[in-house]
């Protein structure tokens, strides 16, 4: 799934689409990769089973609709001018909980999964997968991935401070 802000909402349209008009079994991927935005709808399907794909585009569709910015971000107090004074425009703390609510009624990885972060101290990319990337910390993956920098704050994660995965390219080509 790529990143582009508003992409995520369309994209989970364009999934609804192709299982709902398509083959849903043309649909069974056992690997998710997101970056940026994408990674909201990539999370969403890896935590339905491989078969189960109706299901996890129903959520994605259903939880795009009922979210709001607010839910995700909130400008600080001195809005673009934080931006010059601290690390960002935007507060990122109402994602972190909207993101854990979301997933709260996961307990774990049904299909690998790989989100893309960059590393603002040295700018490498960072690959968060089901393997170094504990489900419980899945919900800052997402975030990390779609920090952009400027706008939204670092996230740090396993020691790394990361920011939007797009700032190195816009879909995970690993």
């Amino acid at each position: 799934m790529s990143g582009g802000g508003s992409n995520g909402a369309w994209e989970s349209g364009v999934l609804w689409g192709l299982l709902n008009f398509g083959n849903p079994e043309d649909y069974m991927y056992d690997v998710v990769a997101g970056v940026s935005i994408g990674s909201i709808n990539a999370s969403g399907l890896a935590v339905f089973d491989i078969g189960d794909e109706m299901n996890a585009v129903d959520f994605i569709y259903k939880t795009w609709e009922t979210i709001t910015s607010d839910d995700i971000f909130v400008e600080r107090e001195m809005g673009l001018i934080s931006g010059l004074y601290s690390e960002s425009v935007y507060d990122t703390s109402p994602g972190f909980k909207t993101l854990k609510k979301i997933l709260e009624p996961f307990t774990e990885y049904k299909r690998a999964i790989s989100l893309s972060a960059v590393d603002i101290e040295n700018g490498e990319i960072v690959e968060m997968t089901d393997k170094n990337t504990p489900f419980e910390e899945l919900y800052k993956a997402v975030i990390a991935s779609a920090s952009v920098p400027g706008f939204f704050p670092p996230t740090e994660l396993n020691g790394l401070k990361l920011v939007d995965g797009m700032t190195a390219y816009n879909t995970n080509a690993q």
